[in-house]
């Protein structure tokens, strides 16, 4: 699939409460202003499939691992199939809040299952679709801490060891595809934060026309 891609795919990544959502409808509602074509989708959710696990994924009680990491890789099997791959074929600008970095920060690194059957399903799922740029907010738990939470999932309540663990698989994901990964820091201003994510995005969008061209 990857090399099949038509249009472009931008991911956003990192703890709870880091602002990755705020961002990604920011430069959504940017994108759409500059007369792009744009979807905006959010793993797990969407779909009819990721509507019906999302609650018990993050609200849940009792929940194995076993049953978290495979209810994670259905939602996004049907996200790819049912949405992402329709509209990259049709050559929009895709961003999706959270993908499968995720996993393997959350149940990879946070929950330790093996990183070779994540990477394994994964592929599965996806069919081997990757993003072109994902923005990592590097934000600790400690400063998460200090948002509001209006209310608390399976995810936020979890120990800080756990949000720990995540946060270091977050950036050793990042440091294996520099070339995809562009860190951020929340303590930016929200608009610097956003001045930097869309001049990226154009600066991929223009790169990804020229190659096309070519």
């Amino acid at each position: 699939m990857q090399n099949n891609k038509k249009g472009l795919f931008i991911t956003f990544e990192g703890i709870e409460k880091c602002g990755k959502t705020t961002q990604s409808r920011l430069l959504y509602e940017k994108l759409l202003s500059l007369g792009e074509e744009v979807a905006y989708f959010k793993d797990p959710g969407v779909t009819k499939v990721g509507e019906n696990f999302r609650d018990i994924l993050l609200y849940g009680k009792n929940i194995s691992v076993e049953t978290e990491v495979l209810l994670f890789a259905a939602c996004r099997a049907q996200l790819v199939n049912e949405c992402i791959i329709p509209a990259l074929k049709e050559d929009k600008i895709i961003i999706c809040d959270r993908f499968s970095d995720s996993t393997f920060a959350y149940q990879g690194y946070g929950r330790n299952v093996n990183l070779s059957f994540l990477e394994n399903l994964d592929k599965y799922a996806t069919k081997g679709l990757k993003p072109d740029v994902t923005f990592l907010f590097d934000f600790s738990f400690f400063e998460a801490k200090e948002r509001v939470l209006d209310s608390k999932d399976r995810m936020e309540t979890e120990s800080v060891d756990f949000h720990n663990r995540v946060r270091i698989g977050y950036l050793m994901l990042a440091s294996m595809e520099p070339d995809r990964f562009c860190i951020l820091h929340p303590k930016l201003s929200k608009e610097k934060l956003h001045e930097i994510i869309l001049k990226k995005v154009l600066e991929r969008k223009t790169e990804r026309r020229c190659l096309k061209k070519d």
